[in-house]
């Protein structure tokens, strides 16, 4: 009988200013239907467990685990303490792109960790929000400040956009697994 490999657990916590659709987004990838008279906050953690169960390229088993954050004052203090053993940030942005989230994550001491920078509500540009839009050559410029190893636009209503997403995400936490698992072997230790 042949060994069963337990599945990776990778975390990707999702940040953003409200009314990015981080709530709405989750409930997509998670494939839970929106409640009734939804208002968006935080993700209730009362609804089931907080992962999906995906695949990777070569047919390993993934448990990815997601976390919301939320924005409000009086929530800053605690917002941080969504970011231990984080694989992956995930910053959320529909308009204007905000180096606040990088800077947050940085100051708490994760520098290290991977970014996939998202555009959402791909599919409400209109006319009159053209002008507020962020153009490719901007969210290029922001590379290096921000260090985001994917850059992604997604639409709740895009079914294909939305599992590419998960993929890039699962792709990022990979690599800093693999990257904490090389650091962990170069460390000395004094006896």
């Amino acid at each position: 009988m042949g060994t069963v490999d337990s599945p990776i657990k990778l975390v990707a916590t999702f940040v953003g200013y409200n009314g990015a659709g981080k709530t709405t987004l989750l409930y997509k990838i998670l494939d839970r239907p929106l409640p009734p008279n939804f208002v968006p906050k935080v993700l209730p953690w009362d609804e089931g467990p907080l992962y999906l169960t995906t695949r990777t390229e070569d047919g390993r088993e993934v448990h990815l685990h997601v976390r919301d954050t939320c924005v409000l004052d009086e929530y800053d203090r605690f917002r941080p303490l969504n970011f231990p053993q984080t694989d992956v940030f995930v910053i959320c942005f529909p308009n204007t792109l905000d180096l606040f989230w990088r800077d947050e994550i940085v100051r708490c001491g994760f520098q290290e960790v991977p970014v996939v920078l998202l555009k959402t509500k791909v599919d409400e540009v209109s006319s009159d929000n053209m002008e507020k839009q962020v153009c490719e050559e901007d969210v290029e410029l922001s590379k290096d400040k921000v260090g985001w190893l994917y850059s992604l636009e997604v639409s709740v209503q895009n079914e294909m956009l939305v599992k590419e997403l998960v993929s890039k995400i699962v792709l990022a936490g990979l690599s800093h697994q693999k990257t904490k698992v090389e650091r962990k072997k170069r460390r000395c230790v004094v006896l």
